[in-house]
């Protein structure tokens, strides 16, 4: 059998099978007749493999929803901290530091410039 046949005949009995529709080999086997020893394991096997691949559970809505809010709060929670610390009371940290080491520098300076020559 011609190749590009196959494929074509797998391609259509595919599409029905993406569509919900099962059973359908002895359809193309019928059309095919001289061929059915070599399509019947192929069709059999698709309809096999679309009957495994079909999806077990499908998630209720409300717990979609409240996974996708879940994730989001873990997802800005992750982007709150940095290196585990909370940025709010690091950022506040770092101006008091540094302020408080401009403050120290200007005494220093000060102090230099108004210190009383030794005697």
């Amino acid at each position: 059998m011609d190749d590009d046949l196959v494929t074509e005949i797998l391609a259509a009995h595919a599409d029905r099978l993406a569509a919900g529709e099962t059973g359908q080999a002895g359809t193309f086997l019928a059309l095919f007749p001289a061929r059915a020893a070599d399509l019947e394991p192929l069709l059999r096997l698709a309809e096999d493999v679309a009957r495994l691949l079909r999806p077990v559970y499908v998630p209720d809505p409300t717990f979609r929803a409240e996974l996708k809010g879940d994730l989001l709060a873990q997802h800005h929670q992750a982007r709150a901290t940095f290196w585990g610390w909370d940025t709010g009371r690091t950022l506040a940290a770092v101006g008091v530091g540094s302020a408080a080491v401009a403050v120290a520098g200007l005494i220093v300076y000060w102090r230099g410039r108004h210190a009383t020559p030794p005697a």
